[in-house]
């Protein structure tokens, strides 16, 4: 499956494995925060993704259906301080 990572570069970046090796391709950066994002999960159910960030939002990505990218569809505001953690519930 794919892999999400979180960078102080204030991006996450979605990668996918390359047919027939050990190897990650990038498909996609993800791009809005305006920190560190330092917390990403994944639902295994509609594999949606999470961010979290020190700009004190999380941000929820959805897969564009009949491509390998994600759309932003919403910013989760509210916190006082850093994002430092997300999970997701796959109910």
């Amino acid at each position: 499956g794919h892999i999400v990572t979180g960078s102080a570069d204030s991006t996450a970046r979605v990668w996918k494995p390359e047919e027939g090796k050990e190897s990650y391709k990038l498909i996609q950066v993800l791009e809005g925060h305006s920190n560190w994002v330092c917390a990403v999960a994944v639902c295994s159910r509609t594999g949606h993704i999470v961010t979290g960030s020190y700009d004190r939002t999380a941000r929820v990505w959805k897969p564009e259906e009949g491509k390998e990218s994600y759309k932003l569809i919403q910013v989760l505001e509210g916190h006082s301080n850093y994002v430092l953690a997300v999970a997701v519930c796959s109910r």
